[in-house]
């Protein structure tokens, strides 16, 4: 439920960022409007995906690699920031908006999965 409610906010603020991106017609703000969304977007993604692997316990010893875990949150801001550019283009098109959805996906999986090898346990995850 935690994780929902923080990806949910992460969006919504994502999507507020947008119409801030599209009102402005001055290239450095919308700049700055994008890089903000896609700040808020990733880490909402990174924090969601990680609430949900803190709550998985095992029955053995669990810990994280502090370097690998942090690492995690990069693909997910890269894949926000690339789909708040095709949601800022003035005319979204078809194929702009499927190769953007594309993106987000391999996005938040490289997430995921860079967020599973931070996991430092005596066991092998298959």
């Amino acid at each position: 439920m935690v994780a929902w409610l923080i990806a949910t906010l992460a969006a919504v603020a994502a999507l507020a960022v947008v119409d801030r991106m599209r009102a402005t017609r001055a290239r450095r703000a919308r700049i700055f409007w994008m890089f903000v969304g896609a700040w808020s977007m990733g880490t909402g993604i990174w924090a969601s995906h990680f609430v949900g692997m803190v709550s998985w316990h095992p029955s053995l010893p669990i810990a994280f690699s502090a370097f690998t875990t942090l690492l995690s949150v990069v693909p997910a801001i890269l894949a926000s920031g690339v789909a708040l550019f095709v949601l800022s283009a003035p005319r979204m098109r078809h194929t702009g908006t499927v190769l953007g959805g594309l993106l987000m996906a391999t996005g938040i999986s490289a997430t995921h999965f860079t967020g599973i090898s931070a996991i430092r346990m005596n066991a092998d995850l298959y």
